[in-house]
């Protein structure tokens, strides 16, 4: 192999050194956007210190969009999705986490449409987690994102290792009944009710997690809090999530 010409190398050195400093450039700039949005969403919700604030910091939504969305990955409002479907703001999505009160050794089930980044908070919050994603074409890239074995840690955050996240499409839901009870189901949505199959697959002292409303409009958060055969139910802060309108 013939050795470089010394200026060839030189400039495939300078070359080199300058896309690293671009690089650093970049993560340094996304890095200033996640403070500012976690900024922002301290303002608008009072939550500004914890594991789940820390995790805004460091989540990488703009992984979770489209290549045109990208630019608003961290503005704090709702992102437009076609048909009628929509991402909602980060500040509601911290809203519901929070309402959660989440502990990091609860088996978790979420669902939702377009939930990746959620998921990227959650495993900040919890080490078992169960996807399901009801929207076909995200389902693939959500897929891969999490088993990459790419761990977002958090220097002082309660989860950092020994993760377990399977991602589900929709028609594998009644799958979950061969599963062990969850302490914790979050249905990231808004609904009329809550479909009878949660109440069958939530364990003696878990809790549910959703937002009820009509079909438009701003929803509340609902918690509902299974107590042996009974329960109660609290309600949060106003959020504005996608109505769900059916199951399969």
């Amino acid at each position: 192999m013939k050795h470089l010409h010394p200026r060839v190398h030189l400039i495939l050195m300078l070359f080199i050194m300058l896309s690293v400093i671009n690089l650093h450039a970049q993560e340094a700039d996304l890095s200033n956007m996640r403070i500012e949005l976690s900024q922002a969403i301290a303002r608008k919700t009072g939550i500004s210190s914890g594991p789940l604030f820390s995790a805004v910091q460091i989540v990488p939504r703009h992984d979770f969009l489209s290549e045109d969305r990208k630019g608003t990955a961290y503005e704090d409002r709702t992102i437009p999705l076609g048909r009628g479907r929509f991402l909602p703001s980060p500040s509601d999505i911290i809203l519901m986490l929070d309402f959660c009160s989440i502990t990091p050794d609860e088996n978790i089930l979420i669902l939702g449409d377009s939930i990746g980044y959620t998921v990227g908070l959650l495993q900040n919050l919890s080490r078992n987690i169960t996807v399901v994603e009801m929207n076909p074409e995200e389902l693939d890239s959500i897929r891969e994102y999490f088993n990459r074995e790419i761990e977002i840690n958090l220097p002082s955050g309660p989860v950092s290792e020994n993760k377990s996240i399977e991602v589900l499409s929709i028609e594998e839901i009644y799958n979950l009944y061969d599963k062990n009870p969850f302490d914790l189901i979050i249905i990231q949505g808004s609904l009329n009710e809550i479909p009878q199959l949660f109440f069958g697959i939530l364990n003696s002292s878990g809790s549910i997690i959703t937002s009820l409303t009509g079909e438009s409009g701003f929803s509340i958060l609902f918690k509902y809090e299974k107590n042996g055969s009974g329960g109660r139910i609290l309600t949060g802060k106003e959020v504005y999530f996608p109505f769900i309108a059916k199951w399969p």
